[in-house]
């Protein structure tokens, strides 16, 4: 099989761990160094929870590994683990809901509300206002359970490190308008424990 057939077959199945430990073996006995990073991916998968010693090792090797390797390709090889589809709820802090929004893009948007996500959906819908100081935006990528971003408003830059497992967003945060760093878990709008608004 060519490259092209392994890519195709995992966009028809990106589940698919068969294809790309087999992947994995034709780039290595071609002398592709993208094989290690296939191999972790799947390692990771397999064993689970991010939050495990071994599998954060795993995945600050997968970082590691991906610095030289073209961000499309990454793309194409993880599975989707963010949804474009739902709204992205934290705990509520003081009253405020902490809310983030990606899209198919690459963008993020990033939002406190006191308001419930019914409404929340009619801001993001409208919220292109760049210039709003509650309504920040940034760009995210996703290696493995692993996801970085950070946002941008008015005020200043927020940065977002952390991983997503079992449709759950725990992140760490810096914000570096006023210093404050802190680790949040975000739910996906609809599931039982987004509905809950003292969830932890």
């Amino acid at each position: 099989m060519k490259e092209e057939g392994f890519l195709a077959a995992l966009a028809s199945d990106p589940d698919d761990d068969m294809t790309r430990l087999v992947y994995a073996d034709w780039l290595e006995e071609n002398g592709d160094p993208r094989s290690e990073y296939l191999r972790l991916l799947v390692s990771i998968d397999q064993l689970g929870d991010p939050g495990q010693a071994e599998v954060q090792r795993w995945i600050a090797r997968l970082l590691e590994v991906q610095e030289p390797l073209d961000p499309a390709w990454i793309g194409l090889v993880n599975r989707k683990r963010i949804s474009t589809a739902v709204l992205y709820r934290s705990q509520a802090i003081d009253d405020y809901w902490y809310y983030l929004r990606f899209s198919e893009d690459g963008i993020v948007l990033d939002r406190c509300s006191t308001s419930g996500p019914e409404e929340m959906w009619v801001k993001f819908a409208e919220g292109s206002d760049a210039q709003s100081s509650d309504l920040a935006r940034g760009c995210y990528a996703i290696s493995g359970p692993a996801i970085s971003f950070s946002t941008t408003c008015v005020d200043g830059v927020v940065e977002y490190n952390g991983t997503v497992f079992e449709g759950v967003l725990t992140v760490a945060f810096h914000s570096h308008i006023n210093g404050h760093r802190d680790i949040l878990m975000y739910y996906p709008f609809g599931c039982d424990r987004a509905d809950q608004g003292d969830e932890p």
